[in-house]
């Protein structure tokens, strides 16, 4: 789901180059080659819950997301509940 939403965060820079998503980007660094995975769990967990929180906790960030139609309207909660499944089973 993190590439998902990297996908939609990426077609939203070519029509919003002021979108300001570098710094989620930054953050998931590794995840596409699967380096993200060889980090430590604690580090993992973090991360993801700061793109969580960032993009689906308040949803400041996600709501261009959604209004242009490049995520699925129930992106943030099927985010939040693997994001909970993730942790709870490597924790």
């Amino acid at each position: 789901m993190v590439l998902e939403l990297f996908q939609a965060l990426e077609k939203n820079l070519e029509s919003n180059p002021m979108g300001g998503y570098q710094d989620a980007i930054e953050l998931m660094d590794g995840i596409q080659d699967g380096r993200f995975f060889e980090l430590p769990m604690d580090v993992q967990d973090n991360k993801l819950f700061r793109i969580k929180v960032t993009f689906f906790g308040r949803g400041e960030r996600a709501i261009p997301l959604f209004i242009a139609g490049l995520l699925p309207e129930d992106f943030d909660t099927k985010f939040r509940d693997l994001f909970t499944e993730y942790r709870d089973s490597n924790g």
